[in-house]
């Protein structure tokens, strides 16, 4: 089985590292390609350098820039994905494709390899977050200008080459990316990326998309608010249930100024509690049915 990593980032370079020093040491790393994707061209030759060192040099990884970044951390973030995705779906053999972020990762070999195995054996073709886990019973609506409620199609994700050539909607929906999120201009990926199924396969009612979504979609429950060490938790970032039966860890970032759209960081090493995390809840992980 081949995959290929589709790893999109901005401006958190030390979690990047981090995230490649773990997933380059996969032993399954030999039959896999890793795409790293970036609009901050010293940024992209900052990891570049870093990885040209013997310990990698026999790991296929691969350099995208792209050149026309729409800015902001949500239209950029849109833009990263797709043209990764774009390029390993036109480039790269491969069956399954994962795309991650630099803060954003599935920690543990073994459960990646599972996820996979489950979506196989449920020919299931992209994974879901069970709404109940984060939301609650109903749809995503609470954003101003969102067009219809939507689920989470999470940036984090696990897509079949078979999904990806007849499926995901790599188009761009201009329409779709203009509601304001957290007081940062545009739509973020999360909810575009669901509008835009909708779009594509024409999904017209809340019903139709559940529908598509339960045929297609891997959902992962957990309990968002199970915590063992308190002080180790942040619900959204370091979610215990999340990490310790997927293996998904997402690093909290410090607080953003807005008057650079997002991209200061005003406290840089917030990421690092997730190393402590890790280190407390590893010894817990247990297995899915």
């Amino acid at each position: 089985m081949k995959i290929a990593f589709n790893i999109t980032f901005h401006w958190q370079l030390p979690q990047l590292k981090f995230h490649l020093n773990n997933i380059l040491n996969f032993n399954i790393s030999s039959n896999c390609q890793y795409v790293l994707v970036s609009a901050h061209k010293e940024n992209l030759t900052n990891i570049r350098d870093y990885l040209n060192t013997d310990e990698y040099k026999d790991k296929n990884v691969q350099y995208l820039f792209i050149k026309n970044d729409p800015g902001g951390p949500h239209l950029g973030c849109t833009h990263n994905v797709i043209e990764g995705i774009k390029y390993i779906r036109d480039n790269l053999e491969y069956d399954y494709l994962i795309n991650v972020e630099a803060d954003n990762m599935f920690y543990f070999e073994d459960k990646i390899l599972k996820l996979i195995d489950k979506m196989q054996d449920n020919n299931k073709h992209m994974l879901l977050i069970d709404h109940p886990s984060c939301l609650g019973n109903e749809l995503s609506n609470t954003q101003p200008g969102a067009p219809m409620p939507y689920f989470i199609t999470t940036t984090l994700n696990i897509y079949s080459k078979y999904f990806v050539d007849n499926h995901l909607p790599l188009e761009y929906n201009k329409e779709l990316m203009q509601s304001s999120w957290c007081g940062v201009p545009g739509t973020p990926f999360e909810p575009y990326l669901c509008w835009s199924f909708c779009k594509k396969h024409n999904l017209t009612t809340e019903q139709s998309m559940r529908d598509y979504f339960n045929k297609w979609s891997y959902f992962l429950h957990y309990d968002r608010d199970k915590s063992i060490y308190p002080d180790h938790t942040e619900p959204d970032n370091l979610t215990p249930d999340k990490f310790m039966k997927y293996g998904i860890l997402n690093c909290p970032n410090g607080p953003r100024s807005s008057r650079s759209g997002g991209g200061y960081d005003s406290e840089p090493n917030a990421w690092e509690r997730a190393k402590k995390f890790i280190e407390v809840h590893t010894p817990l992980a247990y297995e899915f049915d």
